[in-house]
């Protein structure tokens, strides 16, 4: 090698650990260093620290746990079905089929049936949406409970393939289903209460989803936490669902990814182009079309649905570190500063004198990697864990 190359060699190497560096030093974790107020259910807290990002508007687009009269109210555009025969349409409601709450602190779910066939509105879909206007490289966070009817008869539909969608991204202001426009998230299997339940992304457009992703995927099947068909009184058989994408018209490593948890476990880790269609307006939801159609039994509940376009949040958890960090809930933001954040409190299954821990997640996605412990109904804590590498819930 000549002196000159080898010249350019170090500059290059110089020039690239220097960028490595700055990016490194730029993209620093938040960090909590305490709480005002008292953490009780519905009460107003604030918390404080560094590097908590931006975020604007701070409110949700939809923060949905059975306050509202009806959807309209709670945001949504669509929910479906809405011109189903007999009582499959769905609603708000205390109680169906003895099916009891996700936790105490909310009396009211949402829930419709698969009992119509074969139109979009009248029972192929079961889903709460929304619209908005995108841009590229914006970020999207949803957050629900959902399980299915004690009596869902699993081997409905020709074929009995169990296909089960659970959450849509559209290229269009209209409702999820619709083909030719739709990336979906969905569950392939014959039996929901069995273990063998996969997540599949499916790309109804055929050209929005890389295959194989970045990460050298085909497919996209991975594990997934099977809906709850089990004792309508245990409220164990509600599954959390976490959903971070972020929108991005090409390919490759920085571009776009989705992340799907169920209960806090990741089942989805997709990373490449998400988004490659014209124009601006999109929908997203929850919930969407079975196969295992026609029946009284086809029934979906949804509770504590959080939509957001961004993956700006605070949330409470099981776990004390965020790899381990289990079921989470959501703390709805009133107001946000990159040193200070307010939040109504949402303790969800979080009784009064229990411990969760709370993480603040910035603008894209990066989270405190160990979690402030918080006691329920009690004074807010400070951050006594020793600072930790930046840990993101996304790619970036």
């Amino acid at each position: 090698m000549t002196n000159t190359n080898q010249k350019l060699l170090t500059l290059t190497t110089c020039l690239t650990l220097s960028f490595f560096s700055l990016a490194g030093s730029a993209l620093a974790a938040p960090s909590i260093s305490g709480t005002s107020g008292t953490w009780s259910h519905g009460g107003s807290v604030t918390v404080n620290g560094s590097a908590f990002g931006s975020k604007s508007p701070a409110a949700p687009l939809v923060w949905d746990h059975g306050q509202y009269a009806n959807f309209t109210a709670a945001g949504y555009v669509g929910a479906w079905p809405n011109t189903g025969p007999g009582a499959s349409n769905i609603v708000y409601s205390t109680g169906v089929s003895g099916v009891v709450m996700p936790h105490a602190r909310t009396t009211t779910y949402a829930t419709g049936s698969h009992l119509g066939v074969n139109d979009e509105t009248g029972g192929n879909n079961v889903q709460l949406w929304t619209t908005f206007n995108k841009s590229n490289g914006q970020r999207v966070y949803v957050s629900w409970y959902s399980r299915l009817d004690p009596a869902w008869q699993g081997g409905l539909g020709s074929p009995s393939d169990g296909n089960f969608k659970t959450f849509g991204y559209s290229g269009g202001g209209y409702g999820l289903i619709v083909s030719g426009g739709t990336n979906w998230y969905h569950a392939g299997f014959l039996n929901p209460a069995s273990s063998d339940a996969q997540y599949i992304i499916n790309d109804d457009n055929g050209s929005t989803l890389d295959n194989p992703d970045a990460n050298g995927d085909n497919s996209f099947h991975e594990n997934m936490v099977s809906p709850g068909k089990g004792s309508a009184s245990d409220a164990s058989k509600w599954v959390k669902n976490e959903v971070e994408m972020r929108i991005y018209s090409t390919s490759g490593l920085g571009g776009g990814y989705v992340k799907a948890w169920d209960n806090g476990v990741l089942g989805i880790n997709y990373v490449g182009k998400t988004d490659n269609w014209s124009g601006t307006s999109r929908s997203i939801g929850v919930g969407g079309y079975a196969r295992a159609q026609g029946a009284t039994t086809q029934r979906r509940y949804f509770a504590d649905v959080y939509i957001d376009t961004s993956a700006a949040r605070v949330l409470l958890c099981q776990g004390s570190t965020l790899a381990s960090r289990g079921v989470c809930e959501p703390q709805p933001p009133t107001a946000w500063g990159a040193s200070s954040v307010a939040v109504t409190v949402n303790a969800g299954r979080f009784t009064d004198g229990s411990t969760a821990y709370l993480y603040v997640c910035d603008d894209i996605g990066l989270c405190n990697a160990n979690g402030t412990a918080i006691t329920i109904a009690g004074s807010g804590g400070g951050d006594t864990t020793p600072p930790a590498a930046p840990t993101g819930l996304g790619v970036q």
